[in-house]
């Protein structure tokens, strides 16, 4: 597209501005004439100073220089003797006719200055004015949509061009030229394209959005010869388009919110809806007497893990809605952990089970239920990450520096590159469960203030240890021996 301009009309401002210069002279002078008779010549040259400013102040600097030259020939001709000539016949006139040029060309760039100063506050009031009303109609965006099409239509009504928003990752470019000042402004965070310092051959003007999940590009474009966007509304673009960015991010952090919200609420759902029943279910298995084929212990036992399941869903639920909800108080660790193995003891009937809890165990705050969970999940993946017939050992211990209690097993271990992370299940383990123990074990750990550590068991032998370790901040100053 060519930006060629036509010289006539360049023309046109230059043959007002001096018509405009000459009819202020022309008053001024038959002005002054008139009132020659009264007033001494340098009185006379203050009438001319006033038509400098009146230029000055209508059109800046450029028509306040030009009237000051042409005030200081038109003076100098028809009112300094001798008149109708440009010679000065006395020292004083030749002082006033030079004060008169400098005070003309000093009053000029003053009044210029102050003339592009107040049309520069003029300009940044309107541009946060219109700011301001963008960045509300952008709080009541609620998706990314409504923001894409907030953004358009709003920047180019403010710049009179069309803008649109475009995925440099996705998109490319008209032209190879226009590919290269989109990527640019994305590399660089500068406009690039027409009308800017970079790649300014390009047709459109291309402007980063930052802020947002990736990279946006606003695309400002005019079919005709003006640029797209004036220099001076640069920066109000870019900090349209930086607003634009965080209403974005803002939209999908809420869209991701309110999925997550219905996924907790239908996880909550299901587990309430299948507890009622699965709890029938388990009374009547227990009423029945073991069969000779054992179909009756199978089913008991796959109605437990259900049940298990279950209840990791609704804790799952609860910790996302209500993890604020921690109920500290003074916890026996000895009745934490009884509790746990008296209601795991159907799952632990085939292994081997060992609890060694210190004597002088103190007391822990903590919040009793969520506890219980933690623990009936590390017996839950000890029994069925082991063999039958295997240990399993619960053990207690107190130091300086903490609580442990550690459940481990005889089952194959875990890698030498894990490390002392909570395990995340293989392809290959999916079959043995879901892995949400895991995920309670690690949300309740956070809520509690506790840490949970995962390594194998110490002297060698095969299996894991799980740990959960209380700092000292939560040890009571009593133990339960006391």
């Amino acid at each position: 597209m060519s930006t060629a301009r036509n010289p006539s009309a360049r023309a046109v401002p230059v043959l007002w501005l001096i018509a405009e210069v000459a009819a202020t002279l022309v008053l001024t002078g038959l002005l002054s004439a008139g009132l020659q008779r009264w007033l001494s010549t340098a009185n006379l040259a203050f009438l001319f100073l006033m038509a400098v400013s009146i230029m000055a102040a209508r059109r800046g600097l450029a028509g306040g220089l030009t009237t000051a030259v042409l005030a200081t020939l038109t003076f100098n001709y028809f009112f300094i003797p001798p008149t109708f000539t440009l010679e000065v016949a006395h020292p004083d006139n030749l002082f006033t006719l030079l004060a008169l040029v400098l005070t003309a060309i000093v009053f000029s760039h003053l009044a210029a200055r102050l003339r592009t100063q107040a049309r520069q506050a003029e300009f940044d009031s309107e541009g946060n004015i219109w700011l301001a009303q963008f960045a509300s109609q952008l709080a009541d965006c609620r998706d990314s949509g409504a923001v894409h099409a907030l953004v358009e239509t709003a920047l180019a009504r403010w710049s009179d061009a069309e803008v649109k928003l475009l995925d440099p990752a996705q998109e490319e470019g008209e032209t190879a030229l226009e590919t290269a000042a989109m990527r640019w402004a994305v590399a660089h965070g500068v406009p690039a394209g027409r009308g800017a310092d970079v790649l300014a051959g390009a047709d459109s003007l291309y402007l980063l959005l930052s802020g947002a999940e990736h990279p946006l590009v606003a695309r400002f474009h005019r079919r005709d010869e003006a640029v797209p966007l004036p220099r001076e509304k640069f920066s109000f673009a870019e900090k349209a388009l930086a607003r634009s960015g965080i209403a974005l991010n803002r939209a999908t952090i809420e869209r991701a919110k309110e999925r997550e919200a219905v996924r907790e609420a239908i996880l909550a759902s299901i587990g309430h809806d299948l507890r009622t029943p699965l709890t029938s279910i388990l009374a009547g298995l227990a009423s029945l007497p073991d069969d000779p084929g054992g179909i009756v212990t199978a089913t008991r036992t796959q109605a437990a893990e259900l049940e298990m399941l279950i209840s990791n869903l609704l804790e799952l639920a609860r910790l996302r809605t209500e993890l604020g909800a921690v109920e500290l108080e003074a916890t026996d660790l000895t009745d934490s952990i009884d509790s746990a193995v008296r209601y795991m003891a159907s799952r632990l009937t085939r292994h081997r089970l060992a609890i060694n809890i210190a004597p002088d165990l103190p007391m822990v705050n903590s919040d009793p239920r969520m506890l219980h969970h933690i623990l009936l999940n590390l017996l839950d993946n000890a029994a069925k990450f082991s063999a039958p017939g295997t240990l399993i050992e619960v053990s207690a211990t107190g130091a300086n520096w903490g609580t442990i209690i550690t459940v481990s097993d005889e089952g194959r271990g875990l890698p030498d590159s894990h490390g002392n992370r909570l395990p995340r299940r293989s392809k290959e383990e999916s079959a043995h469960g879901s892995g949400l123990g895991m995920a309670v074990i690690d949300g309740f750990a956070r809520a509690l203030g506790v840490t949970v550590t995962a390594t194998n068991r110490a002297g060698g032998g095969a299996g894991s240890a799980f740990s959960v370790c209380f700092p000292p901040n939560l040890i009571c100053s009593t133990s339960r021996a006391q």
